[in-house]
């Protein structure tokens, strides 16, 4: 795999922890399920009252720089300008014990030197967060996206122009326990449906339905501290007799959670995956963990340090990919207006039933400047290197951009 979804999500994100309450889950840890709040600001970013209790967060993002190897590629690397623009809104209302909140926007690429490389994406989101009692929620949500695969992102054949596909689905969590209970218990499912749209003679094997479900148990030994007991399954079904085709995974951990000091949080999970196969595929059975922990030895400075294994799915190369990745990533405010980010990240893929190894190593730097409470500057540095045991896999790339964001 040319780049997995799930490096591609930590490189994006830093190393924040972000969480989807519908078809897919992007964070190394799966956070214990909080009811929102909902306030006229955002990050800094002013809502519109459009009644009562009801906020509308518009915002523009828009990001000029330049990629030296748009492909990954180890020979006759190909470099771009890249400008992209992304308009959107959030919506959010609060109704006492039930909060809404809805989500839009449209990434739009264009690159000067690869133009077929174009894109414009769309991304929606909603959720509805219902407070049954002291003790019970529900939070039912549903999301939609019109993405792409960047060409040489994935290990299946590239055609001229990136493989777009629709991405839907939806999904719901039960969770019983007040806030500081002795005891608390989650349970949830969702489900997704992924459609290629162009390339068929190499995307047709790639479009499945997935379906999650699992559950996790909270037990608190001290004021601030939880035993986790957690399962969590998915079934993976592809629309093409393919191989290695349709599979389930079944991961179970026990861990800790905790929030010591206000200084320190963290997670930590251990268990193991299981992989199992419809066809003669052997299956694929590892240890897996997951671990985030955050330290703030001021308030003005963070620290981020995750830790995961888990396997990816197959696209084109083996049966399946198991991705090892740890990062860290440091935040600091130097005044009220200027903040710097540095992050590490260091993945090792192990391609299984192919003999494939891939290391990759990613640094990442940035700079935030607030103008205005409306208006934010910043500069994006990520450098990546990946040095497989197969040489034709090796590449370096090098990626900034100059970005500015708009808002209320």
């Amino acid at each position: 795999m040319k780049k997995h979804n799930f490096n591609r999500l930590v490189i994006a994100m830093g190393i924040a922890i972000v969480g989807s309450t519908a078809s897919a889950q992007t964070s190394p840890i799966r956070p214990q399920y909080q009811f929102p709040t909902v306030t006229p600001s955002i990050n800094g970013a002013a809502g519109v009252e459009v009644a009562d209790g009801n906020y509308f967060f518009p915002y523009f993002n828009f990001a000029i720089g330049h990629d030296d190897n748009i492909y990954e590629s180890s020979t006759n690397a190909t470099s771009s300008n890249i400008y992209i623009s992304t308009p959107g809104f959030k919506l959010q209302s609060n109704q006492g014990s039930v909060v809404w909140q809805l989500g839009y926007e449209a990434p739009i690429g264009r690159f000067t030197g690869a133009q077929n490389n174009n894109y414009v994406d769309q991304n929606a989101l909603a959720t509805v967060d219902i407070a049954l009692s002291s003790r019970s929620y529900l939070r039912v949500g549903a999301d939609y996206i019109r993405g792409h695969d960047p060409i040489g992102s994935t290990d299946t054949p590239s055609g001229t122009y990136p493989n777009k596909y629709k991405l839907g689905g939806g999904g719901a969590l039960f969770a019983y326990g007040a806030p500081g209970a002795e005891g608390r218990f989650e349970i949830a499912y969702a489900m997704a449906q992924k459609r290629y749209l162009n390339n068929p003679q190499y995307t047709d094997s790639l479009s499945r339905d997935t379906d999650t479900y699992g559950a996790a148990f909270y037990w608190r030994v001290m004021p601030k501290t939880y035993l986790i007991a957690e399962a969590r399954f998915n079934d993976y079904n592809y629309l093409q007799p393919t191989t290695p085709g349709d599979n389930n995974v079944r991961r179970y951990f026990v861990g800790v959670t905790w929030e010591a000091t206000a200084k320190t949080t963290g997670t930590i999970k251990l268990g193991t995956f299981q992989q199992r196969f419809d066809n003669t595929v052997p299956d694929n059975n590892e240890t897996s963990w997951e671990a985030q922990i955050t330290w703030t030895p001021l308030t003005y400075s963070k620290f981020d340090l995750f830790s995961s294994k888990q396997p990816t799915q197959a696209t084109g190369l083996g049966d399946a990919i198991n991705v090892t990745a740890t990062g860290l990533a440091w935040r600091h405010d130097w005044n009220s207006k200027l903040s710097t980010g540095l992050s590490y990240i260091y993945s090792n893929d192990d391609y299984v039933g192919f003999d494939r190894t891939d290391k990759v190593n990613t640094i990442g730097f940035k700079v935030g400047y607030q103008m205005r409470r409306w208006l934010d500057l910043g500069f994006e540095y990520i450098y990546v290197d990946r040095d497989s045991n197969l040489n034709q896999y090796d590449y370096t790339r090098n990626r900034y951009f100059f970005t500015l964001g708009l808002t209320l």
